[in-house]
């Protein structure tokens, strides 16, 4: 169990596209556990969930799921969970913080986000376990963690009959998060 006395209530946005604050984040660090591992000086490794590749020749990152990942209630991590945190923040009825240059920097994002493209023609799913995002630009700070690749996946089975204006308010997001790491949320009060 683990409880924090403030003079705020916190917010509740259990899910990385939405969390607003650092209660939530620190909430959220032992049970929905990042793509991606990273050392010391901050530099992605292979030592997490999945693997991350940039080819900067070609502007495409390709990021591959390794295997027996699961979500909380079983379910396997796959490609699908990869890119759905790039359609839940780049949809034009996205109600969080996050929509920013690093999302508009992969190609056919801003189509996705004005409605003139039910996709984002930058993004592929390989196979099931591995996602291609092609980006405009390229540069040697997006091997770092925070420095430009989405390092979250989105539980698209718990959260793909939502709307997206729904999602911050709905249960899944506040009150029954399933994630993966080594721990989850049990009881939120």
């Amino acid at each position: 169990e683990a409880a924090v006395a403030t003079d705020s209530q916190f917010k509740g946005l259990f899910q990385w596209e939405f969390y607003q604050d650092s209660f939530d984040a620190a909430f959220m660090a032992p049970s929905h556990e990042a793509l991606f591992a990273s050392n010391d000086d901050f530099r992605i490794t292979d030592d997490g969930a999945s693997t991350l590749d940039l080819v900067q020749d070609t502007k495409k990152a390709t990021i591959k799921l390794k295997d027996n990942v699961k979500w909380s209630d079983g379910e396997d991590v796959t490609a699908d969970d990869v890119i759905f945190p790039y359609e839940i923040i780049g949809h034009k009825d996205y109600t969080g913080i996050r929509y920013d240059d690093t999302f508009r920097n992969i190609v056919g994002m801003e189509e996705y986000h004005d409605g003139s493209a039910d996709t984002i023609s930058g993004i592929k799913k390989v196979d099931d376990k591995t996602v291609e995002i092609e980006y405009k630009d390229v540069n040697p700070s997006m091997l770092q963690a925070g420095g430009g690749i989405w390092s979250y996946a989105a539980p698209k089975h718990t959260l793909e009959g939502i709307a997206i204006k729904d999602m911050e308010s709905s249960d899944q997001v506040r009150k029954n998060p399933v994630t993966f790491g080594p721990y989850y949320m049990s009881n939120i009060v």
